[in-house]
């Protein structure tokens, strides 16, 4: 009742896996413990008279991009990248392009690429004074991004994106 799920992942060498690894992902899985979401930061929140129809005419045939990249200049450093680009199209269809970059200076590691798309539908809904981005995958699967706005910029669960008018539609 309280979101959509969680996703804890870690990083080993396959050399110091060991059995207290397996104890050790099931005591942070013990740990994890939902709850409504508190909005600690009123300034982060959606004006109560901000709904999911003036979102719309905001975001709707606007391309949203999330960056986000880390690198290391110390010894044995590394670095990743995550980016994120949502299409959402006037007549209610929207793209999704992901990819992320993970690299460890490390000669036992090679550089890890991941990259995912998506299409299908979506909607804005008001939900409890919140406003949501749902994007309908045609796979079946859903997705549900909080809406808020802070020193007029907009975040998707709290990240920040980018708002840009070369929105690709097909």
């Amino acid at each position: 009742p309280h979101g959509q799920g969680i996703v804890i992942f870690s990083l080993i060498n396959d050399n110091l896996y060991n059995a207290r690894t397996d104890e050790l992902a099931n005591e942070v899985a013990a740990s994890v413990s939902f709850s409504p979401s508190i909005a600690t930061d009123s300034s982060v929140s959606i004006n109560p008279d901000f709904n999911a129809w003036q979102v719309h005419q905001y975001l709707a045939n606007k391309h949203l991009k999330y960056v986000e990249n880390y690198n290391s200049d110390t010894p044995g450093g590394g670095g990743y990248s995550i980016n994120k680009e949502i299409n959402l199209c006037s007549n209610g269809t929207f793209t999704f392009y992901g990819s992320s970059y993970l690299n460890v200076s490390s000669p036992n590691h090679d550089p890890y690429l991941k990259a995912g798309q998506g299409h299908g539908t979506y909607e804005f809904i008001d939900d409890h004074g919140e406003v949501y981005l749902q994007l309908n995958y045609t796979d079946g699967h859903y997705e549900n991004l909080q809406v808020t706005y802070k020193e007029s910029r907009t975040f998707l669960n709290g990240d920040r994106y980018y708002v840009l008018d070369e929105v690709e539609c097909y």
